[in-house]
């Protein structure tokens, strides 16, 4: 019966979500592309050490960690390297499409990132190293130039080419493929193959940030062949997709589960995998994912799945291990700046005013977090500078909780009794919805929860502008990037048209973020991006509740996962095999 529910869901999603992506596909045709972007998302404490099972081990953050230790994340735990048959993950909703150009949300990225792989890759302390390119080269502002490893095989057997890697990464900018990583690449004017081991890329405006890209699936290689003989398919459970990844896709169950295999051909050796076959499991509850984890039904999730009141329910369970570290993700309330009253400054700083920030960190996310986070760019994210970030944090307006002047400025702006609604997917969203709309109502804001499935609240929140229908939406966020630009640039770049989810347009921020984007000085970047912050946060776009931790709830049976700041699956990071 549970399966059959849930795949009755999944089907249901997938209808809705083919028809956004027909819609989304079009807006980019007339322009969405050129106006700036569709991606997702740049679409996830204090040192510790390991204890008994059912413990709680806490790791810095990879970079900055809570801007007072750049020290690395803990491999926790670290595995006794016997192999293992089978290794089930769960997900609480299905994934987009096995297709890297599509896989930009938490659940996708736990598939996906073991299939294709970047050319770079981001390490604990924040930095660039070789993955599938050996270098990389800056030659001149508009010029980069990338060295490709030799003998990487695609999972089919054939080698990876230079047409290849510049065929994969032009994908991102054909409106056809409605790419949800094409903001990394917006300053791209082409990848092209100059050499039998050598990829250029050139620019029409210098871009800091690339680099960075070429971390995450934005940088992500598959086979030319492979797409070109499969066109639409690409990416359906009918073909998936053939990468070089240290595992290949063998099939996608609608709703219900994706199947790798360990792929034995893998280039880097030195990280051969010891899991044989790796299960990714849908699993819409959260209660269930609780119970499959004590159980043994599931291996390992990531707290992107569960609320941290359920992480806190692990404690003195044997069977399982809890791992944590300050995060690069904020939780927060994205408003529509487009849709009135909310296209009212004052109305947004009074709504933050009247959310108890850190009594929904308690009551919803059972302390698992900091609160409250003054800023969509977590002090986790200050891997350079930290000077600067710090002392423009500590400058930022706070909007504690006041109802009193939170009402008057509501009445100031002739708002009383104002309607509007909140969109909400997952259950810890509509709990956070419902303690937000019983805070409104104390101020004169008649607001009232929607609920609608996961894969469609990601469509109305990037799909576009003229495709926003909500009022309000109680959502997550997480950079994939050390840097602070990951929180700022993409989501308040008034011309990233699909990832702005508040249709925020300032002018002045716009300018600056686009000038940190265009100069490589570290203390240039700080204080433009920290200017444009403190301009940011005062307009309140977002309403910021807190930064939930870094999470990973694992069974004991396995070890080798390093802990990081990032909320999604980082395959760098596994290195997963038998305790025994």
């Amino acid at each position: 019966m549970g399966n059959e529910q849930r795949d009755c869901q999944g089907n249901d999603a997938e209808s809705r979500l083919e028809r956004r992506l027909f819609t989304r596909r079009d807006v980019v045709k007339g322009g969405g592309a050129a106006a700036g972007a569709l991606s997702i998302a740049w679409l996830l404490a204090a040192c510790g050490g390991g204890g008994g099972g059912g413990g709680e081990t806490t790791a810095p953050a990879d970079t900055g960690g809570a801007a007072e230790t750049g020290a690395p994340a803990e491999t926790a735990p670290a595995g006794g390297g016997a192999e293992v048959d089978k290794m089930t993950w769960a997900i609480n909703g299905d994934a987009v499409a096995m297709d890297y150009a599509l896989a930009y949300d938490f659940n996708t990225n736990s598939a996906m990132t073991n299939v294709t792989e970047p050319l770079l890759r981001i390490d604990p302390q924040g930095q660039l190293q070789p993955n599938l390119a050996e270098s990389w080269e800056q030659v001149d502002p508009l010029t980069l130039t990338i060295t490709l490893r030799s003998g990487v095989k695609f999972h089919d057997g054939s080698e990876m080419t230079a047409d290849d890697v510049a065929f994969s990464l032009n994908r991102h900018r054909d409106p056809d493929v409605g790419s949800y990583l094409a903001t990394f690449h917006e300053r791209v004017k082409d990848c092209q193959a100059t050499g039998p081991s050598e990829v250029t890329v050139t620019f029409t405006k210098p871009d800091a940030i690339f680099p960075f890209a070429m971390g995450t699936m934005a940088g992500a290689v598959a086979s030319k062949a492979f797409i070109e003989a499969n066109g639409d398919k690409v990416g359906t459970p009918e073909v998936g997709i053939v990468g070089t990844g240290p595992y290949k896709y063998t099939s996608w169950t609608k709703g219900q589960e994706i199947v790798l295999d360990r792929f034995d051909d893998y280039w880097n050796t030195e990280r051969a995998r010891k899991v044989k076959q790796f299960v990714v499991k849908v699993i819409l509850d959260e209660a269930t994912i609780v119970s499959a984890l004590q159980t043994g039904e599931i291996d390992g999730v990531f707290g992107t799945a569960l609320s941290g009141k359920s992480v806190q329910s692990f404690a003195g369970v044997d069977s399982v291990k809890v791992y944590r570290a300050p995060s690069y993700q904020v939780h927060y309330l994205a408003v529509n700046t487009g849709m009135p009253p909310f296209d009212d400054q004052r109305v947004r700083q009074a709504l933050s005013m009247a959310i108890d920030k850190q009594g929904l960190l308690q009551s919803v996310w059972g302390g698992v977090g900091q609160a409250p986070i003054k800023s969509p760019a977590t002090p986790a994210m200050w891997t350079y500078e930290k000077d600067t970030f710090q002392q423009a944090y500590d400058a930022l307006p706070s909007y504690d909780l006041d109802i009193e002047k939170a009402r008057s400025m509501v009445e100031a702006a002739g708002a009383t009794g104002a309607k509007g609604n909140i969109l909400v997917a997952l259950p810890f969203d509509e709990e956070q919805a419902v303690a937000i709309q019983a805070a409104a109502k104390q101020i004169g804001l008649d607001l009232t929860p929607e609920k609608v499935e996961a894969t469609d609240k990601i469509s109305q929140e990037f799909l576009g502008k003229d495709f926003r229908e909500y009022s309000l939406s109680t959502t997550q966020w997480g950079a994939d990037i050390p840097d602070p630009a990951g929180n700022l640039l993409i989501p308040f770049y008034s011309k990233n048209v699909v990832t702005n989810n508040s249709a925020y347009q300032n002018p002045e921020v716009d300018k600056l973020l686009e000038q940190q984007r265009e100069t490589t000085d570290p203390a240039e970047r700080a204080r433009l991006l920290t200017e444009a912050q403190a301009k940011i946060v005062p307009d309140q776009p977002w309403i910021v509740y807190y930064s939930p931790d870094s999470v990973m709830v694992l069974n004991t049976r396995l070890g080798g996962y390093q802990i990081r700041p990032l909320t999604y699956w980082d395959p760098f990071a596994a290195d997963f095999s038998g305790t025994a």
